[in-house]
C-alpha cells in the first residue's frame, strides 16, 4: 500500500478547485445515499445543528435542508471553488474553507457530523483522528454519517480521472471492518450500514459504503 506523497493535500486543493463544474456534473445526484441519509436525518431533534466535513458543491447540504429546512448546517471544504458553489446552493446554510484534519478547533457541540466521500483523500491516520475530533464535537447521542469507497485498502495509491484530465491523487480505500474498529476507538458505535455498487464512466465495478454511528 503506498503511503500519500507529502504535498498529498496541496494536489486534492488544487483538484477539487480547478475541477468544480466537472464534479458538479458528475456527482451532484445523490440518489444512491438517500435511503442512508433519511436514516441520519430521522436521528436528528428539531433545529439540530450539523457540521459537514468535506462538503463540496453543497449536494449533501441541499438534500437535507429540502426535507429539513430547520437544520442549521455548517459546511467545511479543502477547495474554495467548492465553497462559492456550496454557498450559492444552499444560501440558507453557512460554509467557509477548512481542512477535514482540523477540526477539532471548531467548537461544538453538533447534533450530527456528516462525511460524504471525503475519507478517500485522508490518509488512515488522518481518518482515525477525524473520528476522534467528530466524537469531541458531537453532543451526547450525536450521529456520525460517513460515505466512502470500500474496497481492501491494499489497493490505495494515485488514481486518475477516467477523463485523464486531471493529475493522479492518491485514493484510500476502506474495509466495513476496519472502518468499525477505528469508529469503536475513538467511542462511536455503528447503528446503521448499506452499500450501492454501480459500474463507473471507466467500466468499472465501485462499492461505496455507508454508514452511521453514534456517540456513546
Amino acid at each position: 500500500m503506498n503511503a500519500p506523497p507529502s504535498d498529498h493535500h496541496e494536489r486534492v486543493q488544487r483538484l477539487f478547485h480547478s475541477a468544480v463544474d466537472d464534479y458538479v456534473r458528475a456527482f451532484m445526484d445523490i440518489s444512491r445515499y438517500q435511503a442512508a441519509l433519511d436514516v441520519f436525518m430521522s436521528s436528528l431533534p428539531q433545529d439540530a445543528p450539523v457540521l459537514e466535513v468535506g462538503c463540496g458543491p453543497g449536494n449533501i447540504t441541499r438534500y437535507l435542508l429540502d426535507w429539513r429546512p430547520d437544520l442549521h448546517i455548517r459546511g467545511i471544504d479543502l477547495a474554495p471553488a467548492m465553497v462559492d458553489h456550496a454557498r450559492q446552493l444552499c444560501p440558507e446554510a453557512e460554509f467557509q474553507q477548512g481542512d477535514a484534519r482540523s477540526i477539532d478547533q471548531l467548537k461544538g457541540p453538533y447534533s450530527g457530523v456528516v462525511c460524504g466521500f471525503l475519507l478517500p483523500y485522508l490518509s488512515v491516520a488522518d481518518t482515525a483522528q477525524l473520528f476522534h475530533a467528530a466524537k469531541r464535537l458531537l453532543a451526547p447521542r450525536g450521529v456520525l454519517y460517513l460515505s466512502t469507497m470500500e474496497d481492501d485498502p491494499a489497493k490505495s495509491g494515485p488514481r486518475a480521472s477516467s477523463s485523464g484530465k486531471y493529475e493522479a491523487i492518491h485514493q484510500q480505500f476502506y474495509t466495513e471492518a476496519l472502518l468499525k474498529t477505528m469508529l469503536k476507538e475513538a467511542g462511536l458505535r455503528v447503528t446503521h450500514g448499506e452499500r450501492a455498487t454501480y459500474t463507473d464512466a471507466s467500466n468499472t465495478t465501485v462499492t461505496d459504503l455507508m454508514l452511521i454511528a453514534t456517540h456513546t
